[in-house]
């Protein structure tokens, strides 16, 4: 597949906390294993890591003209990925989010409710941005209060137009209404939710049901993500299991981000649909064995050594 990949969504600054917790809401003052700063954001996240991979990508979100945004735009930058499609305001501030990573590599977000990426608006994505794209994924419907049905379908909708492959990511919102996300499923070519908030949308205990669902309501192909397990995939009347790798997770940031990324290489590639998702698979597990989402993937023949992609 010819051209760019457009990575639209969030694109933050991660405050990193590894431990000891519960420990930290009972004393005064309590030393963590480690700090750090580091990109995120779930656009950000699947750019750097497709760049990783060797493939040229482009980033859409919006941030603040302030120390974090240069801090991302830079990361970026040394990666490869364009951004010059970034929306950089000095109205607004670049949002932060603050993750208590706990011993078992799960974590907890503590977000920015009104930062940057909350008040992007589908007007302030130029056509231009579509230029040489060949494949546009929205990195998380709902992943910010702007990135609701609305705006994906504007985005999608001006994808299709353009002849491009859609993938739509999510994160699910308490309180968000099927009506509203089947404005963006409708559109997307691949619809990628985890199993809590495909059950969830679909108001549903069963993924079978959710799943036939997002297909009824105009998705071309469905998967579930399922963690550690792998991946429930849905397409063309079949459903199959698709097994994940086993990894030493230390840290579950963005690896949902990054397997959807390993997963756009692969259509990028061509390579045939289960391959593509085994690629992102082998993504995933690379992301939970290391601290932060930054794209620190290695080169793709490495992945195929390790994996037997």
């Amino acid at each position: 597949m010819n051209g760019l990949s457009l990575h639209v969504g969030s694109a933050v600054a991660d405050l990193l906390i590894l431990g000891p917790w519960p420990e930290v809401f009972s004393e005064d003052v309590t030393y963590a294993e480690s700090v750090r700063l580091s990109p995120g954001g779930d656009a950000l996240n699947q750019a750097f890591a497709v760049a990783s991979l060797g493939l040229p990508c482009r980033l859409v979100g919006k941030m603040g003209d302030d120390d974090l945004g240069r801090f991302l735009l830079t990361k970026a930058e040394k990666l490869g990925v364009d951004t010059s499609c970034m929306i950089v305001s000095p109205e607004v501030s670049t949002s932060l989010s603050t993750l208590l990573v706990q011993k078992d590599g799960s974590r907890h977000i503590i977000g920015s409710r009104y930062g940057a990426g909350s008040t992007l608006k589908a007007a302030e994505i130029a056509d231009r941005c579509f230029e040489g794209v060949s494949l546009v994924s929205i990195g998380s419907l709902y992943s910010s209060r702007s990135i609701t049905g609305e705006l994906c379908e504007d985005v999608l909708t001006r994808a299709k137009a353009a002849g491009c492959v859609t993938v739509l990511d999510m994160m699910y919102k308490k309180g968000v209404l099927f009506e509203d996300a089947v404005r963006a499923i409708r559109c997307a070519d691949f619809f990628l939710p985890n199993r809590d908030e495909a059950l969830q949308l679909a108001e549903t205990d069963d993924p079978d049901e959710a799943a036939a669902r997002f297909l009824a309501a105009g998705a071309k192909t469905v998967v579930i993500k399922c963690g550690a397990e792998g991946c429930l995939l849905y397409h063309e009347g079949e459903k199959q299991l698709i097994p994940g790798f086993p990894a030493n997770a230390v840290d579950t940031t963005g690896a949902g981000d990054t397997f959807t990324a390993g997963f756009i290489a692969g259509l990028r590639r061509e390579l045939p649909l289960i391959r593509a998702i085994r690629l992102g698979h082998a993504a995933g597990a690379v992301c939970v064995e290391q601290i932060g989402a930054g794209g620190n993937l290695p080169p793709l023949a490495e992945l195929n050594k390790r994996f037997s992609l």
